[in-house]
């Protein structure tokens, strides 16, 4: 846009050079904003560390001068707006800069960077500062910052890290809502995003001795609350979930700074509330250089609000109960320095160990145990589990893993080593429908279960956010299942009931309207292969029985709930003996292919035509052909 400068000077020469101004101004004006800067008093030309003092003001949309000054820039914001006013006295002397009596307001401020996300109907600053680069200093008499997300005060501050000693003093209040500043971060709202809300309100008090600089921090959160969007447990994203509650929120500490070792504590760290209690010494070496920083602790929380937050990112099928408390280590350089192209991952060590009472985990009952971490070299090791599943008799279950975290950008992925997963577990309905299901589609559903079963693993790993990218081959050992089937093998038992009538035309024709009977599937002592890929569980070698009617299974099971089933089911002696004409069928194996979801299941219409043409072909009757394609098409209609 077109923008009128206008220079007036009024001054003083010796010789014809210039010596001095007596007066003078600087008007910018645009099509809607203007600046003006106006010499307060006479200013030498000739002496660089006189004070000169200008009358500065101004009003306009911030946008105009984003798109000026953006070929000067190296990173301008993605977006710059709002109508902007400011009225201020400056006094400048060499690398000093003093700011007095400023006051200035921003209407409809809109701020936008890879980092940030400001959207702010209206903000307002007022006050005084003085900033020195030579000496390091800063002072504020009375500065304030008004915003709708947060409002910063600052009275009686100078900070001066350039002096011998440093030294500090004065106050800064705040107050913030937390969610708005969360936005401003644009952590926010977003797909698969964190962030708190409620408003926090406190104070920071600065003093100084001759050996150290002291910030004394006494925060009060209310009624705060983590939220989170993108859940496993089927939160839809833009429809965020609370994970954490916690009604009042107490912190304090007091920061101690040693100035001729450099170094930083952190003393009485203390947070406060009734769901959360956070004890921790911290110490930071070499602030100047790299800021190594040292931290143990003590995590105390309640174990609900443990509960709700594991079940929010794990999703509902995993439920646990904490023992209220967590230690940890820390340490790591607070700046980049010499690690500058080092992943956080290897250059943070971080150790930790919590325990539970009890847990669930997709339908297996744990037993108590505890969890140790240790994070280093970019990888996160956690120390090898051995947790007793279904009760703490000598002839419960056990569940082994020793789970490695790779967390270098490119391999974040979840690894668990060859070897025993579960071991002798008891079978449960629930644990059929949370997780067997998968790898025995026959178990979905089940509304009874007796047995056990193990399962070993061959590899497993998982990537990081991409759970549909898992690759894991192992197997599933059954030990003498039986259960009762759910809705969709029920179907599968109308088809074998139907098969083993073959041989006697009246039995056949009363087969699809007789009074069902109770059934049951068995599974012998029995290995079942396995394999995890591309979002789908992948079986072959599954054998049971429907009462004594051998069947067998392979396929695969979405993560999705689809399925892609082929059953098969042998031709048994016993149900064509008594029909000759039937004798084509002994030692054949009708194919049965199932598809559709765990909920809807469905029986390929062409697998139908191809039963029926393969039991035809062996029908002597033709009346018992005519009927067993009728009764088929009508077992299988809608399927």
């Amino acid at each position: 846009s077109k923008l009128n400068i206008e220079l007036t000077a009024n001054g003083v020469e010796q010789d014809y050079r210039p010596m001095g101004l007596t007066a003078g101004s600087l008007k910018l004006t645009g099509p809607r904003d203007r600046l003006t800067a106006t010499l307060l008093q006479p200013v030498s030309l000739v002496n660089a560390q006189q004070n000169t003092q200008l009358q500065v003001e101004g009003n306009g949309p911030l946008d105009l001068w984003a798109a000026r000054l953006r070929p000067w820039l190296t990173s301008p914001p993605k977006q710059l707006a709002g109508d902007a006013y400011l009225k201020a006295r400056v006094q400048l002397a060499g690398d000093r800069v003093q700011i007095l009596d400023s006051s200035g307001s921003v209407e409809k401020l809109r701020v936008l960077t890879s980092g940030l996300n400001i959207d702010e109907q209206r903000i307002e600053f007022s006050g005084g500062a003085l900033v020195d680069a030579a000496s390091g200093s800063l002072q504020a008499d009375d500065v304030q910052l008004l915003t709708p997300s947060f409002t910063v005060r600052a009275r009686d501050v100078d900070v001066s890290l350039g002096s011998t000693p440093p030294t500090a003093r004065g106050n800064i209040a705040f107050r913030a809502d937390l969610q708005r500043v969360a936005s401003m971060l644009a952590v926010a709202g977003g797909a698969q995003s964190t962030w708190p809300q409620g408003s926090a309100e406190g104070q920071v008090k600065l003093t100084s001795d001759g050996q150290q600089l002291q910030a004394d921090l006494r925060t009060t959160v209310e009624n705060l609350q983590i939220m989170r969007t993108g859940s496993s447990t089927g939160a839809s994203y833009g429809r965020p979930e609370v994970v954490w509650s916690e009604p009042k929120l107490e912190v304090t500490g007091l920061a101690n700074y040693l100035t001729i070792d450099d170094r930083l504590q952190l003393n009485n760290f203390r947070v406060h509330g009734n769901t959360l209690r956070l004890s921790t010494n911290t110490t930071v070496e070499g602030v100047s250089t790299d800021g190594a920083l040292q931290a143990n602790g003590l995590i105390e929380y309640a174990p609900e609000q443990l509960a709700q937050l594991v079940s929010s990112y794990a999703g509902r099928d995993v439920q646990l109960q904490g023992d209220q408390q967590v230690r940890f280590e820390v340490s790591g350089p607070l700046f980049a320095g010499s690690n500058q192209w080092m992943h956080w991952s290897q250059a943070w060590q971080v150790g930790a160990e919590a325990g539970w009472s009890s847990a669930g985990v997709y339908g297996l009952p744990l037993g108590g145990g505890k969890l140790k971490l240790n994070m280093h070299n970019g990888q996160l090791q956690v120390a090898p589990l051995d947790v007793v599943v279904g009760g703490n008799s000598d002839h419960a279950g056990r569940l082994t893993l020793a789970p490695q975290v790779q967390l270098m950008p490119g391999s974040e992925q979840l690894l668990l080593p060859r070897g025993p997963l579960v071991t002798n577990v008891e079978i449960s309905p629930e644990v059929s429908e949370q997780m067997l299901k998968y790898v025995a589609p026959i178990l979905a559903g089940a509304t009874r279960a007796e047995g056990k079963f193990s399962i070993d693993l061959d590899q497993a790993n998982v990537p990081f956010g991409q759970p549909e990218r898992a690759t894991v081959q192992g197997r599933l050992m059954s030990h003498r299942l039986v259960v009762s089937p759910g809705p969709m093998m029920n179907q599968l038992i109308d088809v074998v009931k139907q098969i083993e009538s073959l041989s006697e035309s009246k039995q056949f024709l009363q087969a699809a309207t007789r009074p069902k009977t109770k059934s049951f599937l068995t599974m012998a002592e029995q290995q079942v292969d396995f394999q995890v890929m591309e979002g789908r569980v992948y079986h072959r070698n599954l054998e049971f029985l429907i009462d004594d009617a051998p069947v067998r299974s392979y396929g695969s099971v979405g993560f999705d709930q689809t399925i892609a089933l082929m059953i098969e089911v042998p031709v048994q002696d016993k149900w064509i003996k008594d029909e000759p004409m039937l004798a084509g069928l002994a030692g054949q194996s009708l194919k049965l292919p199932i598809q559709g979801t765990f909920q809807k299941p469905r029986i390929d219409s062409r697998a139908v035509a191809d039963l029926s043409r393969q039991v035809l072909q062996g029908a002597a009757s033709q009346a018992i052909g005519n009927e067993l394609n009728r009764q088929f098409e009508k077992l299988f209609r809608g399927k």
